[in-house]
């Protein structure tokens, strides 16, 4: 949000506006994303409700946000329920193309100077989703591909599989960018410790709908034996979300909702007014 509300400023939207960032933990519970959202609304005062990023935690956010008529933006939010703009009238999806996070992939390994890379990948899921942008992307880059793996879960689960593949790819690449579970993400990078492939020589980019959420240790698991030896091996690991483009682009979009807004001199703070004004809304990076 920090990069979205930079290029607003660089682009003169809001030059005049500070914002202050609040956070609420829903661990993926809807129960807790509503109790969040009460406290954010109703306790402190908030213009507008970003999140959650799934639609099960969205759903009773939107109903709050409706009856307080409060602005309510959500990425990646697609449940076929949230289209009811009777009951959801203050709530606005983001959802953008799969290439857009492969986008943010090319900028990270060139930034880096990273022009070679294997991918491990989940073939299901998110990392399905993952894979259909790298493969559209990265070929149009100077990026090169030097092995693709991908896995299904009782693969991944065998252990002699798993190091076949890591000794693979560990001849044609020193950065992967790895796909799946928090589960999966772990017990790789813990057999990649084990053959030393877990050094500073080694960088691993892992994505999953799950890394969304804040202050996380995703190594650590509750009376596992080798949360050590697993807290190592994640230091070279760059933690991202499939979806972490379209929070840019969500928050990017409510700054130029804002902007139009405060330059009518309407009320930002108007769920269903921002909501009639984003239909249809287009713009362009």
């Amino acid at each position: 949000m920090g990069i979205a509300l930079d290029k607003l400023r660089s682009s003169g939207y809001l030059l005049e506006h500070n914002f202050t960032f609040l956070f609420g933990d829903t661990k993926n519970q809807p129960k807790l994303s509503t109790g969040e959202a009460v406290d954010l609304i109703v306790n402190k005062k908030v213009d507008v409700i970003i999140g959650p990023p799934n639609s099960p935690n969205t759903k009773p956010v939107a109903y709050l946000t409706s009856f307080y008529n409060v602005p309510h933006l959500s990425w990646v939010s697609t449940g076929s329920y949230l289209s009811d703009k009777t009951e959801f009238d203050t709530l606005i999806r983001v959802l953008g193309t799969y290439t857009k996070f492969a986008d943010a992939l090319i900028q990270l390994l060139w930034h880096f100077g990273w022009g070679r890379v294997a991918l491990i990948l989940r073939d299901s899921g998110t990392c399905s989703y993952a894979y259909l942008g790298i493969k559209d992307k990265f070929p149009k880059t100077n990026i090169t591909i030097s092995e693709t793996i991908t896995y299904q879960t009782n693969e991944i689960n065998d252990e002699e599989w798993l190091i076949d593949r890591l000794k693979r790819v560990n001849k044609r690449a020193r950065v992967f960018i790895v796909c799946g579970t928090n589960v999966q993400i772990r017990k790789l990078m813990l057999k990649a410790w084990d053959l030393g492939m877990s050094s500073p020589e080694y960088v691993y980019i892992g994505l999953g709908a799950h890394y969304e959420r804040i202050g996380i240790r995703h190594w650590f698991v509750e009376n596992d034996t080798r949360n050590d030896e697993a807290k190592d091996a994640f230091k070279s690991l760059l933690m991202g979300g499939v979806y972490s483009p379209f929070l840019h682009d969500t928050f990017y979009l409510y700054g130029r909702l804002l902007h139009e807004t405060l330059l009518e001199k309407g009320n930002p703070n108007n769920g269903r007014a921002m909501f009639n004004r984003s239909k249809n809304y287009i713009f362009k990076d």
